[in-house]
């Protein structure tokens, strides 16, 4: 049984994730962070066997409590250093699953083989963040002019080969927009128009030399700015390379800076980051998941300070208000508006750009083993290994 001291109509969907724990052995733990569970007791469909760090394997339980289930006798997790690699493991039967955002699923993957099979719901966005807490992208005329120099409809083109579109300015997504997008943000869309941004940039105090770079308002040059990616992340590189050649055309210089994960997550967190492309921090069954996880207070932190999730440290009151009436309130017409308020509020201060829509990036060779989910059988949604939903693929999945 749980006690809140607040209502909080949204949270049932992130507690129905969070797994349940022996009393017996968690009571008395007075560090559960750092308590590292020496003897497990558990209910899962699989048991440790070896770890390396090239490899983890886990064994089929004998009395898991589905019976017959897994029908697979182990499952290992193979470490590669990049997409390459591991579309490389994928298309020589090396590998049977893998959660890897290439560029062209369609046309590199699938049609080199008829067991070579992808699965790529839409499920979030990819989105470039801006850190709000320096200059100049504490400036939301500068944020504005930024995202009419983007061409997100390219940027996909050239990430997924049009598999994934352009996302929506809004950044919600396509399941959710009939049912929560307010008919004000069509209005309100960012169209791409390098000329208008160029203007935009100029009216806003950020002028040209001579020699066409762009100054900042004290009429010094600006800095070339870095944007963070992952390393080896083939789609985040490939947007990244589009974004530099599209600001180029309007006088701002930049460079693709790849990080790996630790360093790559905790430039964003820390907001010690230019840009930065990355997914929503946050996403489920309505768009108040991702604005929470973005934009709450409670998601900040100060400037190299952990934040959880919001990245961009951009809060606003009326937002911030407008997620407490969400979650206060059981009402879909209540929290419509809601959403209407922080959508509307969000797009009009641009504090991030979206790009893509997000699918998942399941790709599989079908070669040893039938089950995976698919369009015509979405047990799942693709999600990556280690998750819930992944993890009821791997009851699913047999041997051919």
């Amino acid at each position: 049984m749980f006690t809140f001291s607040e209502p909080n109509t949204p949270i049932f969907f992130l507690l129905s994730s969070v797994p349940i724990v022996p009393e017996h052995l968690w009571k008395e733990v007075k560090e559960p962070l750092t308590f590292t569970n020496p003897k497990p007791v558990a209910t899962g469909p699989f048991t440790f066997d070896s770890y390396s760090q090239q490899a983890l394997r886990v064994l089929k339980n004998p009395n898991y409590w589905m019976k017959g289930q897994p029908y697979v006798d182990a499952v290992v997790w193979l470490a590669t250093s990049s997409n390459d690699a591991a579309l490389l493991k994928l298309m020589n039967g090396e590998a049977d699953f893998g959660y890897v955002g290439i560029t062209d699923p369609k046309g590199g993957f699938a049609a080199k083989s008829s067991n070579n099979v992808y699965w790529w719901p839409v499920n979030n966005s990819n989105i470039l963040y801006l850190n709000n807490t320096k200059a100049p992208f504490s400036d939301v005329a500068f944020r504005k002019a930024l995202a009419k120099a983007i061409d997100t409809n390219m940027v996909a083109e050239k990430a997924y080969a049009g598999v994934v579109k352009a996302a929506d300015s809004s950044a919600v997504i396509p399941a959710q927009q009939a049912q929560w997008l307010p008919a004000s943000a069509k209005s309100m869309s960012v169209k791409f128009d390098a000329k208008a941004a160029d203007a935009a940039l100029t009216a806003a105090g950020y002028k040209k030399n001579s020699s066409g770079q762009r100054l900042g308002k004290n009429g010094q040059q600006l800095p070339s700015f870095k944007i963070l990616v992952g390393a080896g992340w083939t789609d985040f590189i490939t947007m990244a390379q589009v974004i530099s050649e599209n600001l180029k055309t309007v006088g701002i210089n930049t460079s693709i800076d790849q990080q790996t994960w630790s360093s790559y997550s905790g430039g964003l967190q820390s907001a010690t980051y230019d840009m930065g492309i990355s997914w929503g921090w946050g996403n489920g069954p309505s768009p108040y998941y991702l604005f929470y996880g973005s934009f709450s207070p409670s998601q900040s932190a100060p400037v190299g300070k952990t934040a959880p999730s919001n990245l961009t440290r951009y809060t606003n009151a009326t937002v911030t208000k407008a997620l407490q009436t969400f979650r206060s309130s059981s009402s879909p017409a209540t929290q419509k508006k809601a959403i209407a308020t922080i959508v509307t509020q969000v797009m009009k201060d641009q504090p991030w750009i979206p790009l893509t829509d997000r699918s998942q990036f399941a790709l599989f060779n079908t070669s040893k083993f039938t089950g995976m989910p698919s369009e015509a059988n979405p047990y799942n949604d693709g999600s990556p290994d280690d998750t819930n939903g992944a993890r009821l693929m791997y009851l699913n999945v047999k041997a051919k």
